[in-house]
């Protein structure tokens, strides 16, 4: 929350400016008796909730200051009570809070950081789709190439597919192409409706022909009744095929449609349906309050009512797991295989 890159204000945030505290204990001041567990930090606003902040700076502090001695072959010591073990060996004790008002040091709130991030990249997608087809190529390849680096790693292929559509031309197509192909599909529903209800007809009918020709003695009436029975199926069968022969047309349409779009799969998805996301509330607070906060911001309120379908949950935002790098145990010679 205390990204000054980032605009978005929450309620950790709300009226205090950014961190720019510095360090007590480093640089020409030295902590005392070498003791880097109680070095301090500045506090910008004199300590009025800012209790995150140093409970992050804490936790960067004490893996950082023993990240000169760090040992890989050192065996682990076993922690003390009431200590928490950091990243390279550090620990640090848990201080419990004096009183509700305290913050401690080592509790982080839950961010709404990666579901604003989450959110922000379907937002992406769809205002360089539209950059594009109001025909501003420069535009919207100068907005992917800014912020590809944020999502690249999480959204490689969908990545992919938006450097395969970097002209006018080729969205206007895809999305002539997809309208063409919803238009189709409804056509082909109503066929499908229409031939099942004159199935439905002419099997009504053809119990009505059975049970008049089980009859021993038929009057005239009921033959005639019977011929005209007869007229009705075959009037019934004609357009039942009527029907399927055009359901044939548009199924060799819509397939020849469908290997067209398969060249651009997470764009055809893009504009052909709604983009469903899940956030919590707190995550949704933050959102509408920033896109509010400005008249410039409404086009992004526009797509994410037009494009989107946000589904909110009252919940706390869920918890985020940093990407990690683990190395398999070094195999011996005579064993060779995956661990």
């Amino acid at each position: 929350p205390d990204d000054p890159a980032n605009p978005i204000t929450t309620p950790l945030t709300m009226g205090r400016p950014p961190f720019s505290g510095s360090f007590k204990g480093s640089g020409d001041k030295k902590s005392k008796k070498g003791d880097s567990s109680k070095m301090e930090v500045d506090d910008p606003d004199d300590g009025r909730g800012n209790g995150p902040n140093h409970g992050l700076t804490t936790l960067v502090k004490h893996s950082l200051a023993t990240a000169e001695n760090y040992d890989p072959t050192a065996k682990p010591r076993q922690p003390a009570p009431r200590t928490l073990t950091l990243p390279l060996g550090a620990t640090a004790a848990i201080i419990p809070a004096t009183s509700a008002s305290d913050h401690d040091p080592l509790l982080l709130p839950p961010s709404s950081k990666p579901e604003l991030l989450a959110l922000s990249f379907p937002l992406l997608v769809h205002t360089y789709c539209e950059l594009l087809t109001c025909g501003l190529e420069h535009t919207a390849m100068a907005l992917l190439d800014t912020y590809r680096h944020l999502y690249e790693p999480n959204h490689p292929n969908e990545i992919k597919d938006l450097d395969k559509c970097q002209s006018t031309k080729t969205i206007v197509t895809l999305n002539e192409d997809v309208v063409a192909q919803s238009l189709l599909h409804s056509e082909m529903r109503l066929h499908n409706g229409q031939i099942g209800l004159i199935q439905k007809k002419i099997a009504e009918i053809e119990k009505e022909v059975q049970s008049l020709k089980s009859k021993s003695k038929r009057s005239g009436e009921d033959d005639k009744q019977l011929q005209e029975q007869m007229r009705r199926v075959q009037k019934y069968n004609q357009s039942l095929t009527r029907h399927r022969v055009k359901l044939e047309e548009l199924s060799s349409r819509n397939d020849a449609l469908t290997s067209k779009l398969l060249a651009l799969p997470f764009l055809r998805r893009v504009r052909a349906l709604k983009w469903n996301i899940t956030i919590s509330t707190s995550s949704f607070g933050a959102l509408t309050g920033f896109v509010s906060s400005r008249d410039e911001l409404l086009p992004m309120s526009a797509l994410l009512q037009s494009r989107c379908h946000l589904i909110v949950e009252r919940r706390d935002p869920l918890p985020f797991c940093p990407p990690a790098v683990l190395e398999d145990m070094a195999a011996t010679d005579g064993d060779k295989e995956d661990k």
